[in-house]
């Protein structure tokens, strides 16, 4: 899943389904200009099939574990 934040400046993917595991608790980080991806701190809880939006500086997801 997927939110786009600071003004459109960053591009944040987090969780999904690796394949090998149902969900997966990871995030990157892509900034637009560059098109450079970072890592991101490991979410606490894995997360696919989730929803999510941005407010202010806040990544907010929801769904199935």
């Amino acid at each position: 899943m997927e939110g786009i934040a600071y003004n459109g400046t960053k591009m944040i993917l987090f969780g999904g389904d690796s394949g090998t595991a149902p969900s997966v608790a990871s995030i990157s980080i892509l900034d637009v200009a560059s098109m450079k991806w970072t890592d991101g701190k490991d979410a606490p809880d894995a997360r696919s099939e989730m929803a999510c939006s941005v407010s202010g500086d806040n990544f907010i997801v929801w769904g199935a574990e």
